[in-house]
């Protein structure tokens, strides 16, 4: 029986059989010069550069967040009190107020942030419309420029100054029943690094006092 060469016949010469017999070979053969020619792609596909000469090669999307928990696994917690143990304080020197702005003062708002940078700052926006919180200087210029609908304070900013990590539960809550306690409002603002508590000028000494304690006893914990 001799050798049957793929393309080396014309199809319409042959019998029906052997036509489709001929056919099948040469898709056999289309087949595997395209396998052939996607391996050595596949192969030399890492020496190209991502970009060049304007053209992009899409690549898989790395995700760098925690992975969701599933239902049965072990949530890692941290103490809060092993924080505060090794928690420092940070008392801002200046005397601050909150004051109740309307939505449309939101420009003249930020702009005063901007012309403090050096003192803590806060602006909240939600459904009642503006809070603010700044340092009493700046907030003479603002009132100046803008309608105040009232104003909270003087108010003292006491802000962490250590390690906390951002995932920590109820760090705050038993510093806030230490105050709370002893009678003494203690507003929390939580940041991305530190969190802060903002608490009547004529409570500081005493609130400073209290958390300082409560430090200490979070060591012995």
């Amino acid at each position: 029986m001799g050798v049957f060469r793929a393309g080396s016949l014309d199809s319409a010469r042959l019998k029906p059989g052997a036509a489709l017999i001929h056919s099948l070979c040469a898709v056999i053969r289309d087949v595997a010069s395209y396998d052939s020619l996607l391996s050595v792609h596949r192969t030399h596909q890492a020496d190209f550069p991502t970009r060049s000469a304007g053209i992009h090669r899409m690549q898989r999307p790395v995700f760098r967040t925690s992975r969701i928990p599933k239902s049965g696994d072990k949530v890692m917690t941290v103490d809060p009190y092993k924080v505060w143990a090794n928690m420092r304080l940070k008392t801002w020197p200046e005397r601050y107020w909150m004051v109740d702005l309307p939505d449309e003062a939101a420009e003249s708002a930020a702009r005063t942030v901007v012309t403090s940078p050096g003192c803590y700052s806060c602006i909240i926006r939600d459904q009642a419309g503006l809070s603010v919180i700044a340092d009493e200087s700046a907030l003479v210029e603002l009132e100046s420029k803008t309608p105040v609908r009232d104003r909270f304070g003087p108010f003292r900013v006491v802000s962490t100054d250590g390690e906390l990590p951002f995932d920590v539960i109820g760090f705050l809550q038993p510093a806030l029943k230490e105050l709370n306690d002893q009678g003494i409002k203690a507003g929390p603002q939580c940041g991305a690094v530190f969190d802060h508590l903002f608490i009547y000028e004529k409570d500081i000494e005493r609130a400073e006092q209290i958390l300082e304690r409560f430090i200490e006893n979070a060591k012995d914990l």
